[in-house]
């Protein structure tokens, strides 16, 4: 979470930045740092994001074909899949799929045995991208260019009355310093929605180190690394978003923000992650969005799209002999539109820590 001194104090024209004090002479030079401290503070954050958000995608929905599936083998959206984890057999491997959650708590650790050993056992780690896949000059080049307004223009110079109006009001109603409001003027709708998160978030314990797929990253070694999409791809996705589509989610992740409550929809995510519960995972993510019909296409680009899109490169890796380790955002995974299901039509998919449901199962029916 940022703080409010890091932007500097205007009447004493010091402006403090990661603790050093730095006077300005003119508006041009103070601006000028502000905007270095935004860039610096994107392009730490766009790594990883909140679970709810991931990153923006395609806007086409996902079509779900009713094929034949393989004798005996029921849909993956129809069962409890503790962790949203999978296994998927084709004739010549094995691929495990896992459900991430982007942002973690230290208590969401140690995952399962069955998770780690089947990560253990696995030669490749396959993830959506790689942080570190596109150099630090290029990204500043792409932040520079599509994250920060275009010159003589601000964010709301990008908004409705109404979003003008909503960010004002959520301005007032928290608290926040016209200091932070200046940073934020700086960066478009989605440069803004991007970075608030974790500037403005209450809740001190989430963190982008503690997610899933940071957690594996950190402990691939020496396996292969396979990217299903890539940084920059998703960054040009993240900048193409429809103009209504990028205020609307601007708007709702302020309402969230607006809204949260300590531990209340994340604790919800990880309890319901934890213990399978597929269909609360699915409602979760579908109350983010909302009804209207720009958060619709919206999670149609950024959900569905995407979802046969890396369906497809993993069918890549079933055709190969190496034993893979997929790491994904939950919500691409869950659901009738989802990659398990997808991928079900053509292999064996399965629950992957099925012995831990059959003894839940065995305790439920002795009850």
């Amino acid at each position: 979470m940022i703080n409010d001194k890091d932007v500097g104090e205007r009447r004493g024209r010091v402006c403090t930045v990661k603790g050093m004090d730095c006077r300005h002479e003119s508006r041009y030079a103070r601006n000028e740092l502000v905007r270095g401290v935004v860039l610096e503070r994107v392009m730490g954050v766009h790594r990883y994001r909140r679970a709810a958000g991931c990153f923006a995608a395609i806007a086409m929905a996902m079509f779900v074909a009713a094929c034949s599936r393989q004798e005996g083998v029921e849909h993956p959206s129809s069962l409890a899949v503790p962790y949203a984890f999978w296994r998927v057999t084709s004739p010549t491997t094995t691929v495990y799929l896992l459900g991430s959650i982007h942002y973690g708590t230290k208590e969401m650790y140690p995952l399962p045995e069955e998770v780690e050993s089947a990560f253990a056992s696995s030669s490749v780690l396959v993830i959506e991208a790689d942080p570190d896949g596109m150099s630090a000059a290029n990204r500043r080049a792409f932040l520079e260019q599509r994250a920060f307004c275009e010159k003589g223009k601000k964010l709301d110079d990008y908004l409705s009355e109404d979003g003008r109006q909503a960010l004002r009001a959520y301005w007032k109603d928290t608290g926040r310093s016209e200091e932070l409001m200046d940073m934020v003027q700086r960066l478009r709708p989605w440069g803004a929605t991007l970075i608030l998160p974790t500037w403005l978030s209450r809740s001190a314990d989430v963190s982008s180190e503690l997610g899933v797929d940071k957690h594996f990253l950190k402990e691939a070694g020496g396996k292969q690394l396979v990217e299903l999409e890539g940084l920059a791809y998703q960054m040009e996705f993240m900048a193409s978003v429809p103009a209504d589509e990028q205020e609307a989610e601007l708007l709702r992740t302020l309402a969230s923000l607006h809204d949260e409550k300590p531990g209340s929809t994340f604790a919800q995510t990880i309890a319901a992650w934890k213990s399978g519960d597929l269909p609360g995972m699915e409602r979760l993510s579908r109350d983010w969005y909302g009804n209207s019909q720009a958060m619709n296409n919206l999670r149609d680009a950024r959900v569905f799209q995407r979802n046969q899109k890396m369906a497809e490169k993993i069918e890549q890796l079933l055709s190969g002999q190496d034993r893979c380790f997929v790491v994904v955002g939950y919500s691409h995974l869950i659901g009738k539109r989802g990659i398990a299901e997808w991928l079900s039509s053509k292999y064996k998919v399965e629950a992957g820590m099925v012995s831990r449901l059959d003894a839940t199962s065995k305790m439920e029916k002795a009850g």
